[in-house]
Protein backbone atom coordinates (compact mmCIF):
# COMPACT_ATOMS: atom_id res chain seq x y z
CA UNK A 1 0.00 0.00 0.00
CA UNK A 2 1.79 3.45 -1.27
CA UNK A 3 1.89 6.20 1.37
CA UNK A 4 0.43 9.04 0.92
CA UNK A 5 3.58 11.42 1.86
CA UNK A 6 6.47 10.31 0.34
CA UNK A 7 9.56 9.17 2.71
CA UNK A 8 11.63 12.74 1.40
CA UNK A 9 9.23 14.79 2.25
CA UNK A 10 8.58 13.92 5.89
CA UNK A 11 12.18 14.04 5.90
CA UNK A 12 12.04 17.55 4.56
CA UNK A 13 9.44 19.02 6.83
CA UNK A 14 11.19 17.17 9.99
CA UNK A 15 14.49 18.29 8.84
CA UNK A 16 13.35 21.95 8.28
CA UNK A 17 11.20 22.77 11.05
CA UNK A 18 13.81 21.30 13.48
CA UNK A 19 16.37 23.75 11.88
CA UNK A 20 13.96 26.59 12.04
CA UNK A 21 13.12 26.00 15.83
CA UNK A 22 17.12 25.64 16.50
CA UNK A 23 17.20 29.30 14.60
CA UNK A 24 14.58 30.85 15.92
CA UNK A 25 15.58 29.96 20.17
CA UNK A 26 19.45 31.08 19.35
CA UNK A 27 18.39 33.80 17.65
CA UNK A 28 15.66 35.57 19.01
CA UNK A 29 15.00 33.96 22.68
CA UNK A 30 17.02 34.36 25.75
CA UNK A 31 16.90 30.73 26.69
CA UNK A 32 21.02 29.99 26.36
CA UNK A 33 22.31 33.60 27.77
CA UNK A 34 19.79 35.45 28.81
CA UNK A 35 19.28 39.07 28.03
CA UNK A 36 22.30 41.04 28.81
CA UNK A 37 25.48 42.00 26.19
CA UNK A 38 27.02 39.05 26.55
CA UNK A 39 24.11 37.39 24.73
CA UNK A 40 23.41 40.02 22.48
CA UNK A 41 27.57 39.72 21.39
CA UNK A 42 27.13 36.01 20.81
CA UNK A 43 23.84 36.81 19.07
CA UNK A 44 26.06 39.11 17.18
CA UNK A 45 29.15 36.29 16.46
CA UNK A 46 26.60 34.16 14.80
CA UNK A 47 24.93 36.27 12.49
CA UNK A 48 28.66 37.19 11.56
CA UNK A 49 29.65 33.45 11.19
CA UNK A 50 26.39 32.72 8.96
CA UNK A 51 27.36 35.68 6.44
CA UNK A 52 31.28 34.23 6.65
CA UNK A 53 29.68 30.60 5.52
CA UNK A 54 27.65 31.95 2.48
CA UNK A 55 30.55 34.10 1.14
CA UNK A 56 33.56 31.53 1.40
CA UNK A 57 31.05 28.69 -0.08
CA UNK A 58 30.16 31.02 -2.86
CA UNK A 59 33.72 32.04 -3.25
CA UNK A 60 34.90 28.52 -3.52
CA UNK A 61 32.17 27.81 -6.00
CA UNK A 62 32.64 30.70 -8.16
CA UNK A 63 36.21 29.57 -8.23
CA UNK A 64 35.31 26.18 -9.83
CA UNK A 65 35.94 23.85 -6.03
CA UNK A 66 32.85 22.98 -5.38
CA UNK A 67 33.62 19.55 -5.02
CA UNK A 68 35.52 20.70 -1.68
CA UNK A 69 31.80 20.79 0.01
CA UNK A 70 30.58 17.26 -1.27
CA UNK A 71 33.36 15.59 0.47
CA UNK A 72 33.04 13.60 4.10
CA UNK A 73 34.51 16.43 5.98
CA UNK A 74 32.03 18.97 4.93
CA UNK A 75 29.11 16.81 5.14
CA UNK A 76 30.10 16.16 8.90
CA UNK A 77 31.29 19.70 9.59
CA UNK A 78 27.67 20.54 10.61
CA UNK A 79 27.55 18.06 13.40
CA UNK A 80 30.87 19.61 14.61
CA UNK A 81 30.11 22.89 14.60
CA UNK A 82 26.33 24.26 15.67
CA UNK A 83 26.06 22.38 18.90
CA UNK A 84 28.95 24.30 20.06
CA UNK A 85 26.83 27.43 21.31
CA UNK A 86 24.43 24.57 23.25
CA UNK A 87 27.57 23.11 24.72
CA UNK A 88 28.92 26.85 25.51
CA UNK A 89 25.81 27.53 27.48
CA UNK A 90 25.92 24.21 29.37
CA UNK A 91 29.69 24.83 30.13
CA UNK A 92 28.29 28.55 31.22
CA UNK A 93 25.66 26.55 33.62
CA UNK A 94 27.81 23.74 34.85
CA UNK A 95 31.03 25.59 36.07
CA UNK A 96 30.48 29.34 35.49
CA UNK A 97 30.82 31.76 32.78
CA UNK A 98 33.19 31.10 30.03
CA UNK A 99 35.41 34.15 28.97
CA UNK A 100 33.74 36.41 26.33
CA UNK A 101 35.87 35.75 23.68
CA UNK A 102 35.65 31.96 23.83
CA UNK A 103 31.80 32.32 24.05
CA UNK A 104 31.76 34.55 20.78
CA UNK A 105 34.10 31.89 18.92
CA UNK A 106 31.80 28.99 19.62
CA UNK A 107 28.87 31.21 18.97
CA UNK A 108 30.83 32.27 15.65
CA UNK A 109 31.58 28.31 14.42
CA UNK A 110 27.63 27.50 15.21
CA UNK A 111 26.81 30.45 13.28
CA UNK A 112 28.97 28.74 10.66
CA UNK A 113 27.54 25.54 10.38
CA UNK A 114 24.19 26.59 10.21
CA UNK A 115 24.20 27.58 6.96
CA UNK A 116 25.74 24.30 5.61
CA UNK A 117 22.58 22.86 7.37
CA UNK A 118 20.27 25.74 5.64
CA UNK A 119 21.82 24.63 2.31
CA UNK A 120 21.14 21.07 2.59
CA UNK A 121 17.66 21.35 4.02
CA UNK A 122 16.54 23.67 1.24
CA UNK A 123 18.35 21.57 -1.91
CA UNK A 124 16.09 18.37 0.10
CA UNK A 125 12.83 21.44 -0.70
CA UNK A 126 14.78 22.21 -4.48
CA UNK A 127 14.94 18.35 -5.53
CA UNK A 128 10.96 17.72 -3.96
CA UNK A 129 9.99 20.20 -6.57
CA UNK A 130 7.36 23.68 -6.31
CA UNK A 131 4.03 22.49 -6.68
CA UNK A 132 3.70 21.57 -3.02
CA UNK A 133 5.94 24.15 -1.46
CA UNK A 134 3.89 26.38 0.35
CA UNK A 135 2.07 23.48 2.19
CA UNK A 136 5.10 22.19 3.60
CA UNK A 137 6.48 25.37 4.78
CA UNK A 138 3.41 26.15 6.75
CA UNK A 139 3.81 22.34 8.46
CA UNK A 140 7.44 23.21 9.00
CA UNK A 141 6.75 26.40 10.80
CA UNK A 142 3.96 25.03 12.53
CA UNK A 143 6.29 22.20 13.84
CA UNK A 144 8.79 24.64 14.38
CA UNK A 145 6.82 26.76 16.85
CA UNK A 146 5.70 23.89 18.33
CA UNK A 147 9.09 22.78 19.38
CA UNK A 148 10.43 26.04 19.89
CA UNK A 149 7.44 26.85 22.46
CA UNK A 150 8.31 23.71 24.33
CA UNK A 151 11.95 24.31 24.48
CA UNK A 152 11.41 28.23 25.55
CA UNK A 153 9.38 26.63 28.73
CA UNK A 154 12.98 25.39 30.13
CA UNK A 155 14.65 27.82 32.68
CA UNK A 156 16.73 30.01 31.16
CA UNK A 157 21.08 29.70 30.76
CA UNK A 158 20.18 25.79 32.64
CA UNK A 159 21.43 22.76 31.78
CA UNK A 160 18.37 21.44 29.79
CA UNK A 161 18.50 24.51 27.69
CA UNK A 162 22.13 24.04 26.71
CA UNK A 163 21.63 20.35 25.78
CA UNK A 164 18.37 20.87 24.05
CA UNK A 165 20.14 23.36 21.97
CA UNK A 166 23.02 21.26 21.02
CA UNK A 167 20.91 18.59 20.14
CA UNK A 168 18.45 20.13 18.09
CA UNK A 169 20.43 21.25 15.46
CA UNK A 170 22.32 17.18 15.04
CA UNK A 171 18.73 15.71 14.83
CA UNK A 172 17.96 18.39 12.01
CA UNK A 173 20.95 17.29 10.17
CA UNK A 174 20.96 13.79 10.50
CA UNK A 175 17.03 13.97 9.00
CA UNK A 176 19.08 14.82 5.80
CA UNK A 177 21.07 12.22 5.37
CA UNK A 178 18.77 9.38 6.69
CA UNK A 179 17.69 8.01 3.21
CA UNK A 180 17.91 5.31 1.27
CA UNK A 181 19.74 6.37 -2.27
CA UNK A 182 17.44 5.31 -5.45
CA UNK A 183 19.76 3.63 -8.33
CA UNK A 184 20.98 6.71 -10.17
CA UNK A 185 20.26 9.39 -7.60
CA UNK A 186 22.67 12.07 -7.43
CA UNK A 187 25.18 12.17 -4.27
CA UNK A 188 26.82 15.97 -4.32
CA UNK A 189 24.00 19.34 -4.70
CA UNK A 190 25.25 19.91 -7.98
CA UNK A 191 24.86 16.91 -10.12
CA UNK A 192 21.23 17.92 -10.56
CA UNK A 193 22.05 20.96 -12.44
CA UNK A 194 22.04 21.46 -15.95
CA UNK A 195 25.14 20.73 -17.61
CA UNK A 196 26.97 23.75 -19.12
CA UNK A 197 24.72 25.71 -17.35
CA UNK A 198 27.29 27.89 -16.17
CA UNK A 199 26.24 31.11 -14.87
CA UNK A 200 23.93 31.85 -17.72
CA UNK A 201 21.07 33.94 -15.70
CA UNK A 202 24.25 36.55 -14.79
CA UNK A 203 24.88 37.05 -18.69
CA UNK A 204 24.14 40.25 -20.75
CA UNK A 205 21.66 42.77 -18.96
CA UNK A 206 18.58 40.14 -18.80
CA UNK A 207 15.67 40.99 -16.46
CA UNK A 208 16.81 37.91 -14.48
CA UNK A 209 20.42 39.33 -13.63
CA UNK A 210 18.83 42.56 -12.75
CA UNK A 211 15.64 41.04 -10.72
CA UNK A 212 18.05 38.51 -8.86
CA UNK A 213 20.20 41.11 -7.67
CA UNK A 214 17.33 43.69 -7.13
CA UNK A 215 15.80 40.88 -4.54
CA UNK A 216 19.15 40.43 -3.21
CA UNK A 217 19.54 43.60 -2.00
CA UNK A 218 15.83 44.43 -1.59
CA UNK A 219 16.81 41.12 0.91
CA UNK A 220 19.78 42.64 2.47
CA UNK A 221 18.07 46.12 3.96
CA UNK A 222 14.99 44.71 4.86
CA UNK A 223 16.71 41.74 7.17
CA UNK A 224 18.62 44.45 8.44
CA UNK A 225 15.43 46.99 9.18
CA UNK A 226 13.78 43.62 10.89
CA UNK A 227 17.11 42.37 12.96
CA UNK A 228 17.61 45.87 14.20
CA UNK A 229 13.88 46.58 15.48
CA UNK A 230 13.73 43.24 16.61
CA UNK A 231 17.20 42.97 18.84
CA UNK A 232 16.45 46.77 19.88
CA UNK A 233 12.61 46.00 21.32
CA UNK A 234 13.83 42.25 22.84
CA UNK A 235 16.99 43.75 24.56
CA UNK A 236 15.63 48.11 25.52
CA UNK A 237 12.35 46.24 27.53
CA UNK A 238 14.64 44.62 29.94
CA UNK A 239 14.04 41.13 29.22
CA UNK A 240 10.41 40.88 29.77
CA UNK A 241 9.38 40.16 26.42
CA UNK A 242 7.95 36.85 26.55
CA UNK A 243 8.81 34.64 23.64
CA UNK A 244 5.35 33.85 23.26
CA UNK A 245 4.47 36.65 20.95
CA UNK A 246 7.38 35.58 18.49
CA UNK A 247 6.15 31.95 18.09
CA UNK A 248 2.56 32.94 17.92
CA UNK A 249 3.85 35.77 14.57
CA UNK A 250 6.10 32.94 12.90
CA UNK A 251 2.76 30.59 13.25
CA UNK A 252 0.65 33.27 11.81
CA UNK A 253 3.38 33.64 8.90
CA UNK A 254 2.93 29.77 7.73
CA UNK A 255 -0.94 30.06 7.70
CA UNK A 256 -0.09 33.17 5.00
CA UNK A 257 2.46 31.61 3.14
CA UNK A 258 -0.18 28.22 2.87
CA UNK A 259 -3.46 30.62 1.76
CA UNK A 260 -0.98 32.48 -0.69
CA UNK A 261 0.63 29.15 -2.55
CA UNK A 262 -2.20 27.58 -2.19
CA UNK A 263 -5.15 29.73 -3.58
CA UNK A 264 -4.03 33.54 -4.02
CA UNK A 265 -0.65 33.13 -5.84
CA UNK A 266 -2.56 33.35 -9.68
CA UNK A 267 -4.61 36.58 -8.25
CA UNK A 268 -1.66 38.30 -6.87
CA UNK A 269 1.82 38.60 -7.70
CA UNK A 270 4.73 37.53 -5.46
CA UNK A 271 6.21 41.00 -5.75
CA UNK A 272 2.90 42.88 -4.63
CA UNK A 273 2.33 40.58 -1.34
CA UNK A 274 5.94 40.92 -0.41
CA UNK A 275 5.09 45.26 -0.65
CA UNK A 276 1.88 44.13 1.64
CA UNK A 277 4.21 41.90 3.89
CA UNK A 278 6.89 44.94 3.98
CA UNK A 279 3.16 47.01 5.33
CA UNK A 280 3.02 44.47 8.29
CA UNK A 281 6.11 44.77 9.58
CA UNK A 282 6.25 48.43 8.77
CA UNK A 283 3.39 49.08 11.24
CA UNK A 284 5.33 46.40 14.13
CA UNK A 285 8.65 48.28 13.21
CA UNK A 286 8.50 51.43 14.71
CA UNK A 287 6.65 50.69 17.60
CA UNK A 288 8.35 47.83 18.79
CA UNK A 289 12.16 49.57 18.55
CA UNK A 290 10.72 51.83 20.86
CA UNK A 291 9.57 49.30 23.29
CA UNK A 292 11.37 50.70 26.61
CA UNK A 293 8.88 53.46 26.04
CA UNK A 294 5.23 52.01 24.82
CA UNK A 295 2.88 49.68 27.00
CA UNK A 296 3.60 46.19 26.85
CA UNK A 297 0.37 45.48 25.28
CA UNK A 298 1.50 47.64 22.14
CA UNK A 299 4.95 46.12 22.39
CA UNK A 300 3.14 42.58 22.60
CA UNK A 301 1.11 43.35 19.12
CA UNK A 302 4.26 45.22 17.74
CA UNK A 303 6.47 41.97 18.16
CA UNK A 304 3.52 39.66 16.82
CA UNK A 305 3.01 41.73 13.09
CA UNK A 306 6.81 42.33 13.15
CA UNK A 307 7.34 38.38 13.07
CA UNK A 308 4.45 37.70 10.85
CA UNK A 309 5.39 40.36 7.81
CA UNK A 310 9.23 39.40 7.71
CA UNK A 311 9.13 35.27 8.50
CA UNK A 312 6.11 35.57 5.41
CA UNK A 313 8.53 37.85 3.34
CA UNK A 314 11.31 35.44 3.97
CA UNK A 315 9.92 32.21 2.97
CA UNK A 316 8.06 33.56 -0.14
CA UNK A 317 11.65 34.75 -1.06
CA UNK A 318 13.07 31.67 -0.29
CA UNK A 319 10.62 30.09 -2.33
CA UNK A 320 11.33 32.27 -4.79
CA UNK A 321 14.35 31.75 -5.18
CA UNK A 322 14.33 28.10 -5.70
CA UNK A 323 11.97 28.53 -8.62
CA UNK A 324 14.20 30.80 -9.96
CA UNK A 325 17.35 28.49 -9.58
CA UNK A 326 15.00 25.78 -10.99
CA UNK A 327 13.60 27.91 -14.15
CA UNK A 328 16.95 28.66 -14.73
CA UNK A 329 18.48 25.54 -14.86
CA UNK A 330 21.95 26.99 -13.10
CA UNK A 331 23.80 25.45 -10.30
CA UNK A 332 22.21 25.26 -7.54
CA UNK A 333 24.70 25.80 -4.50
CA UNK A 334 26.44 29.02 -5.99
CA UNK A 335 22.92 30.65 -6.88
CA UNK A 336 21.53 29.63 -3.67
CA UNK A 337 24.81 30.88 -1.53
CA UNK A 338 24.39 34.10 -2.95
CA UNK A 339 21.13 34.73 -2.43
CA UNK A 340 20.84 33.73 1.21
CA UNK A 341 24.12 35.48 1.67
CA UNK A 342 21.54 39.37 1.80
CA UNK A 343 19.70 38.16 3.99
CA UNK A 344 22.88 36.66 6.70
CA UNK A 345 24.71 39.11 5.95
CA UNK A 346 21.71 42.02 6.58
CA UNK A 347 20.81 40.02 9.73
CA UNK A 348 23.83 40.90 11.33
CA UNK A 349 24.39 44.61 9.85
CA UNK A 350 20.85 45.34 11.89
CA UNK A 351 22.46 43.92 14.83
CA UNK A 352 25.20 45.97 14.73
CA UNK A 353 23.08 49.06 14.39
CA UNK A 354 20.96 47.59 16.92
CA UNK A 355 23.73 47.02 19.61
CA UNK A 356 25.14 50.80 18.07
CA UNK A 357 21.88 52.08 19.22
CA UNK A 358 21.61 50.85 22.56
CA UNK A 359 25.26 51.55 23.03
CA UNK A 360 24.38 55.55 22.09
CA UNK A 361 21.05 55.64 24.24
CA UNK A 362 22.22 54.67 27.23
CA UNK A 363 24.97 57.33 27.02
CA UNK A 364 22.80 60.11 25.93
CA UNK A 365 20.66 62.40 28.58
CA UNK A 366 18.62 63.65 26.34
CA UNK A 367 14.96 61.61 26.62
CA UNK A 368 14.12 62.40 23.02
CA UNK A 369 17.17 61.75 20.90
CA UNK A 370 16.93 58.42 22.85
CA UNK A 371 13.40 57.80 21.92
CA UNK A 372 14.05 58.90 18.53
CA UNK A 373 17.06 57.61 17.94
CA UNK A 374 15.49 53.65 16.83
CA UNK A 375 12.54 55.59 15.07
CA UNK A 376 14.72 57.42 12.52
CA UNK A 377 17.04 54.76 11.75
CA UNK A 378 14.13 52.35 11.15
CA UNK A 379 12.46 54.73 9.17
CA UNK A 380 15.84 54.92 6.94
CA UNK A 381 15.74 51.25 6.33
CA UNK A 382 12.20 50.97 5.73
CA UNK A 383 12.65 53.40 3.09
CA UNK A 384 15.66 51.72 1.33
CA UNK A 385 13.54 49.11 1.03
CA UNK A 386 10.82 50.75 -0.21
CA UNK A 387 13.43 52.19 -2.95
CA UNK A 388 14.93 48.44 -3.94
CA UNK A 389 11.06 47.67 -4.19
CA UNK A 390 10.50 50.35 -7.05
CA UNK A 391 13.60 49.88 -8.59
CA UNK A 392 12.48 45.92 -9.28
CA UNK A 393 9.42 46.93 -10.85
CA UNK A 394 9.42 47.08 -14.37
CA UNK A 395 9.45 50.35 -16.15
CA UNK A 396 11.56 51.80 -13.21
CA UNK A 397 14.89 51.64 -15.24
CA UNK A 398 16.38 52.98 -18.41
CA UNK A 399 13.33 54.44 -20.63
CA UNK A 400 11.80 51.74 -22.84
CA UNK A 401 14.11 48.58 -22.19
CA UNK A 402 12.27 46.91 -19.33
CA UNK A 403 9.13 48.02 -21.19
CA UNK A 404 10.03 45.82 -23.79
CA UNK A 405 11.49 43.23 -22.02
CA UNK A 406 9.78 40.22 -21.23
CA UNK A 407 10.97 37.86 -18.06
CA UNK A 408 12.01 34.47 -19.74
CA UNK A 409 11.53 32.54 -16.98
CA UNK A 410 7.73 33.45 -16.42
CA UNK A 411 6.74 32.91 -20.07
CA UNK A 412 8.03 29.85 -20.24
CA UNK A 413 6.67 28.89 -16.40
CA UNK A 414 3.08 30.52 -18.12
CA UNK A 415 3.38 28.11 -21.53
CA UNK A 416 4.10 25.02 -19.82
CA UNK A 417 0.75 25.70 -17.18
CA UNK A 418 -1.08 26.88 -20.49
CA UNK A 419 -0.43 23.86 -22.10
CA UNK A 420 -0.76 21.50 -18.90
CA UNK A 421 -4.38 22.98 -18.48
CA UNK A 422 -5.54 23.20 -22.08
CA UNK A 423 -4.85 19.01 -22.16
CA UNK A 424 -6.02 18.20 -18.47
CA UNK A 425 -2.74 16.99 -17.28
CA UNK A 426 -2.30 15.77 -12.92
CA UNK A 427 -0.02 17.22 -10.78
CA UNK A 428 2.35 14.47 -11.32
CA UNK A 429 2.14 14.47 -14.98
CA UNK A 430 2.89 18.58 -14.92
CA UNK A 431 6.28 17.52 -13.22
CA UNK A 432 6.88 15.22 -16.05
CA UNK A 433 6.06 17.72 -18.75
CA UNK A 434 8.21 20.23 -16.99
CA UNK A 435 11.14 18.30 -17.15
CA UNK A 436 10.64 17.15 -20.25
CA UNK A 437 10.02 20.79 -21.56
CA UNK A 438 13.65 21.63 -20.25
CA UNK A 439 15.07 18.51 -22.29
CA UNK A 440 15.36 16.49 -19.14
CA UNK A 441 16.35 12.45 -20.02
CA UNK A 442 14.34 9.34 -18.37
CA UNK A 443 17.38 8.92 -15.76
CA UNK A 444 17.09 12.32 -14.64
CA UNK A 445 13.16 12.58 -14.01
CA UNK A 446 13.56 9.50 -11.99
CA UNK A 447 16.13 11.19 -9.71
CA UNK A 448 14.81 14.62 -9.52
CA UNK A 449 10.97 12.96 -8.73
CA UNK A 450 12.17 10.07 -6.64
CA UNK A 451 10.12 7.53 -9.15
CA UNK A 452 11.51 4.26 -11.63
CA UNK A 453 12.45 4.89 -14.69
CA UNK A 454 8.71 2.40 -15.65
CA UNK A 455 6.62 5.39 -13.41
CA UNK A 456 8.21 8.27 -15.77
CA UNK A 457 7.78 5.63 -19.13
CA UNK A 458 4.20 5.59 -18.14
CA UNK A 459 3.44 9.32 -17.74
CA UNK A 460 5.61 10.39 -20.88
CA UNK A 461 3.28 8.17 -22.79
CA UNK A 462 -0.23 9.63 -21.00
CA UNK A 463 1.60 13.10 -21.86
CA UNK A 464 2.27 12.19 -24.93
CA UNK A 465 -1.34 10.72 -25.70
CA UNK A 466 -3.31 13.53 -24.10
CA UNK A 467 -1.63 16.40 -26.30
CA UNK A 468 -1.70 14.34 -29.05
CA UNK A 469 2.27 14.38 -30.13
CA UNK A 470 4.93 11.57 -30.65
CA UNK A 471 8.23 12.81 -29.12
CA UNK A 472 9.99 14.92 -26.78
CA UNK A 473 11.03 17.21 -29.45
CA UNK A 474 7.77 17.86 -30.41
CA UNK A 475 6.51 19.20 -26.63
CA UNK A 476 9.29 21.29 -26.63
CA UNK A 477 8.32 22.77 -29.67
CA UNK A 478 4.72 23.31 -28.78
CA UNK A 479 6.02 25.62 -25.20
CA UNK A 480 8.71 27.33 -27.52
CA UNK A 481 5.25 28.10 -29.96
CA UNK A 482 3.61 29.06 -27.13
CA UNK A 483 6.32 31.51 -24.93
CA UNK A 484 6.62 33.25 -28.87
CA UNK A 485 2.58 33.77 -28.61
CA UNK A 486 2.46 35.05 -25.54
CA UNK A 487 5.74 37.61 -26.09
CA UNK A 488 3.85 38.86 -28.87
CA UNK A 489 0.85 39.36 -26.67
CA UNK A 490 2.85 41.20 -24.08
CA UNK A 491 4.23 43.47 -26.99
CA UNK A 492 0.81 44.29 -28.40
CA UNK A 493 -0.76 45.47 -24.61
CA UNK A 494 -1.27 49.36 -24.72
CA UNK A 495 1.28 50.80 -22.73
CA UNK A 496 0.42 52.50 -20.06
Amino acid sequence: MASAIKPQTLRMIMSSALYWAWIFLLYWSPLLLGSGWDSLCAKGAAFLGSAAAFFIWFAVVRAGRRSLFDRVFSRMLPFVLTPLAGLGALANALAGPLPLVLLLALWFLAGFGAAFILVRVSHLMFKEGQENTSFVMFVMLFVSCLVAVFASQMPVASVEAGVAMAVLPIVSFSFVHVKKRAPGEPASLDDVDAPGSGSRVFEGDSPSRRTFFVSLVQMFFYSMAFSFALLTGLYSSGGDMSPMYVWFGVFLAGIVVMFYGMWFHRRVKVDLMQLILLGFAVVGLAPFALANVIPAEARYASCVLLMLGFTSYDMLGLSRLLSTISAQDVSFTRYFVLGRFGNAFGVFAGWALAAASLAATGLLENQLVTQALPLVLIVVLTVLVMVCSYWGQPGSGKPGKDEAAVDSVGVWRRSCEDLCDAFGLSSREREVFALCAKGRDSAYICSALYISAHTVKSHVYHIYNKIGIHSQQELISMVEQRAEELKREASQEPKG
